[in-house]
């Protein structure tokens, strides 16, 4: 089917973005070329430079039942670096439990990587990836020459661009596909290692689970990755997952996924360590 231009990734007005997500509002993952190709050849690397990967315990269990009663699965993963996503689609392939998300799921991804070549923008559509923006992304808004945008306005940006991929998440978790996002502070320096906690994440994943149209069929994952052997060498850790047992506020979402992710961040150390 054809489909309309791409739009570029660009954060510089609220037109662009509306573009943007209209056109991702449709993009789903290609199953064939992710289950035949990209699952098993990042698992394949994954294996060759012996990267590591983990389950909290009780967790590998939990996830393979839920599958298994057709249920769907909302990954809240720390963001690390943009290896994040590949890493965790080559555990994807190698353990059994976790095969239902291969070709069934989609991911926001680093909008910054659409703009660095056509083919990237390629694979990251068929991967069923849609872009989301960072605070930073905005500080290289400010920085062009001739737009000048002020402080309220980059935020107000920013702030819509979360909207739709809040709202693309949702769209896609009730049309029965799974979905990972990756929760991060506003600003998250290199190096910062301050403790994961709900207060300096952002609450996509809460608003992703309160708005969902059957949160009793999604269980909250968090995870997360460590490079502390090297960016290709990552260790991988699936935490203990979280079932939405009734809809509240996103803020109390995040005040119990929060320190989940903290956890799996400190067993990926732990891993890449051992």
């Amino acid at each position: 089917m054809h489909r309309e231009q791409r739009p570029p990734a660009s954060l510089e007005s609220e037109q662009a973005i509306d573009d943007l997500y209209r056109y991702y509002w449709d993009v789903k993952p290609n199953p064939s070329l992710m289950k035949g190709f990209v699952h098993p050849l990042l698992a394949t690397a994954l294996t060759v430079s012996r990267s590591r990967y983990t389950f909290e315990e009780g967790a590998r269990e939990a996830i393979d039942d839920h599958f298994k009663a057709d249920g769907q699965v909302l990954l809240s993963f720390e963001h690390a670096t943009i290896l994040d996503p590949f890493a965790m689609a080559g555990v994807v392939h190698k353990d059994r439990a976790l095969r239902p998300l291969e070709g069934n799921s989609v991911i926001a991804a680093k909008a910054e990587a659409y703009n660095w070549h056509p083919a990237i923008a390629w694979f990251l559509e068929h991967a069923g990836a849609f872009p989301a923006f960072r605070p930073k992304d905005g500080d290289r808004l400010k920085s062009k020459i001739k737009l000048h945008p002020d402080d309220d306005m980059v935020k107000q940006l920013i702030s819509s661009s979360g909207d739709a991929v809040v709202e693309i998440s949702i769209e896609n978790m009730n049309q029965g596909l799974n979905v990972a996002l990756f929760p991060r502070s506003e600003r998250r320096d290199k190096g910062d290692n301050a403790p994961i906690t709900a207060d300096r994440v952002r609450l996509g994943v809460g608003r992703v689970a309160c708005g969902i149209d059957h949160p009793e069929n999604v269980l909250i994952v968090p995870g997360a990755v460590d490079y502390g052997r090297g960016l290709l060498r990552p260790s991988v850790v699936f935490g203990r997952p979280m079932a939405i047992t009734q809809v509240v506020e996103p803020e109390l979402i995040m005040a119990e996924v929060a320190p989940r992710m903290q956890h799996s961040r400190e067993l990926a150390a732990e891993l890449s360590a051992a």
